[in-house]
This record gives C-alpha cells, sequence and structure tokens, in this order.
C-alpha cells in the first residue's frame, strides 16, 4: 500500500509527463514536424502522425512501405546513405541532418530537413536506437533558390558591367572583394580579402590622394557615398581605369561600421574617349583649317574683281557680253 504522499507525487509526475507531451504535441504540430524512433537491430521504424500529414501516407502505409525509404526520391538516396553512414561509423556522436526531397502520396514533390541523433547504444558501443525529426522546409528552400538565382543573376550582370563588388569592415579593416575584383586585374577568378593599405598597393599613386579624400569625405559624414575615378595595376603591368563607389551601410555607436560598393572597369570607356576626344579636336583642327581656305579664297576672289572692274574701266574698248543664245547682256 502506498502512502498518500508517495501517491500524490505519482500522480503530480504523470500530470508533468502529460503535460510534457501535451506540450510537445503542440510544438510539432506548429512546426508541422513528424518524429521518428528508429530501432537500428530491427529496422523498424515508427512514424508519428505530422509525418503522415507531411507524406499524405497513413502511418499503416508508411509501415508496409518502409515509410520514408519509399518516399524520397532515388536520386537522393545514396546523400541520405552516405551521411547516415558517416554518422553512424565515424562520428556517433552529436546529431547528423540532411536535406532530400519527398514525393507525396498526391505527387507533389516536398524538400524536407531530416535530423536525428543515437539515444541508445550496445555494450559494444555500437548505436541501437535513433530518434529525430523531418521537418517540410519546402518553402524556405524555395526562398532560399530565389535568392541563389538572384544573386548569379547580379552576379552575371556585374560580370557584364565589368563591376567588382566589395564590402569593407571598417573596424577590422577588411575588404572583401568578390572573384569579378581579381579577374579584373588579370588574377584567377576567386574572392580575396585586403586591407586598404594593400588595396592602395594596387592603385596608381597619382590617383591615392583624391582618393582618400572621397572615402575621408563618406566615412565622416560629410557625403552620403563616394565615387571617384582610380587606376588599377594589372598582372601584366599595366594600370586599368576604374570608377570606384560606395556607400555607409552600417554603423555602430554612431561610426561607420562598414561601407558596400563596387569598382567598375572604365578603361575600354575612358579610352574610347580619349579617342572621341582626339577625333573631335582632329575635326575641330580641319574645320578651322578649311574656314581659313575659305577665307582665303574669299578674299582672293574678291581682289580678282576688284582687279577685273579696275581693268575694265580703264581700258578704252568697248566691251559688249552676250549670253548662250547670242543675245546682249
Amino acid at each position: 500500500v502506498q502512502s498518500g504522499d508517495n501517491f500524490s507525487q505519482q500522480l503530480s509526475a504523470k500530470g508533468l509527463c502529460a503535460t510534457f507531451a501535451a506540450s510537445m504535441d503542440f510544438v510539432l504540430e506548429s512546426t508541422g514536424a513528424g518524429v521518428w524512433e528508429w530501432h537500428l537491430p530491427s529496422g523498424q521504424v515508427i512514424y508519428s502522425r505530422q509525418w503522415s500529414r507531411m507524406t499524405g501516407y497513413g502511418q499503416e502505409e508508411s509501415a508496409a512501405t518502409n515509410g520514408w525509404h519509399a518516399a524520397v526520391l532515388p536520386e537522393d538516396l545514396p546523400v541520405i546513405h552516405k551521411e547516415m553512414k558517416r554518422y553512424l561509423e565515424k562520428v556517433k556522436k552529436g546529431y547528423f541532418a540532411v536535406e532530400f526531397r519527398v514525393r507525396r502520396k498526391d505527387g507533389q514533390i516536398i524538400w524536407v530537413l531530416d535530423k536525428g541523433a543515437a539515444v541508445e547504444w550496445s555494450e559494444e558501443g555500437e548505436p541501437v536506437r535513433l530518434i529525430g525529426f523531418i521537418q517540410d522546409i519546402t518553402r524556405s528552400r524555395a526562398a532560399e533558390l530565389e535568392v541563389q538565382a538572384g544573386q548569379a543573376h547580379l552576379e552575371h550582370v556585374a560580370e557584364i558591367a565589368g563591376l567588382a563588388p566589395w564590402t569593407w569592415d571598417v573596424p577590422e579593416d577588411g575588404i572583401r572583394f568578390g572573384k569579378e575584383f581579381s579577374a579584373m586585374i588579370g588574377y584567377r577568378p576567386q574572392p580575396i580579402s585586403l586591407t586598404q593599405e594593400d588595396w592602395e598597393a594596387l592603385c596608381h599613386p597619382q590617383d591615392i590622394p583624391a582618393m582618400r579624400t572621397a572615402i575621408e569625405g563618406c566615412l565622416a559624414g560629410r557625403n552620403d557615398s563616394f565615387s571617384q575615378e582610380v587606376r588599377l595595376r594589372h598582372k601584366d603591368g599595366h594600370y586599368l581605369w576604374t570608377l570606384n563607389s560606395g556607400r555607409v551601410t552600417a554603423w555602430d555607436a554612431g561610426k561607420p561600421a562598414r561601407l558596400d560598393g563596387g569598382q567598375m572597369d572604365i578603361d575600354m570607356l575612358k579610352r574610347t574617349q580619349w579617342k572621341l576626344q582626339d577625333t573631335l579636336e582632329e575635326n575641330q583642327r580641319f574645320y578651322q583649317t578649311m574656314q581659313k581656305a575659305v577665307e582665303e579664297s574669299a578674299l582672293a576672289l574678291e581682289h580678282a574683281h576688284r582687279l577685273n572692274d579696275t581693268a575694265f574701266d580703264a581700258s578704252p574698248y568697248i566691251y559688249v557680253l552676250f549670253d548662250d543664245r547670242c543675245r546682249p547682256i
């Protein structure tokens, strides 16, 4: 016979367990996660009802068709097997996590995140029982893919425009460049990090003072942004004209913490501008030469007319002019 106190304690413990179980059910319902338990020696897998809702298969169907294994897309199975093998044979601690695709009963394909860990071990130290959860991440995966596609599009546009994006961590004095920057100056395309001193070492010495003034004005808050032409030393030794632009994008305690911007290759534009300017100046010189020749010809013609009039007036002879039909003019 149990004492009243012990009985009350057991009832209280059962109540806490029931409350905890109800809370877990609520959390799982809210997140849409499905819980599973895998007994390795027997191969038996138990699924929660959230898993059934996620895949559209009933719990009996999941048990009859080996559950997740039958629902996973065949091309994703090797990824899961590799991760599971790595965890069971090498890691055996912490947890494993893998993303893969599942075909629902209605044919719809969803992305899921599967996380699990061993919770029971044999005397030989081998895992016996694993538990974990699977969560539908289709929306977040789609958003991630959309962001990746947008990033790839921006990188493509930047590549076409000859733009090398950069981010400058001011307190750490670290400028992170994308692969476009190294490609721009003739090196193998790869992201690189430089200090301000490293970056200035690549700039033409004559351009550094104006560049520093432009950046300092932005850091001091005198300007919202800066844009300055600066020449960069190419790998083969020549200098490349670029337009470096940026603005402060983060502040810390009233001080600039980060700048974002880009360095654009304007070398061809600059050289085309010079060539156009040379052409315009050459055209101007040609125009001036032609204008002078016309003026000199006009003066010569006027002088010839005056000589002709003088000679005509001084002549004792009478001149009669006829048109092409022999009529006097």
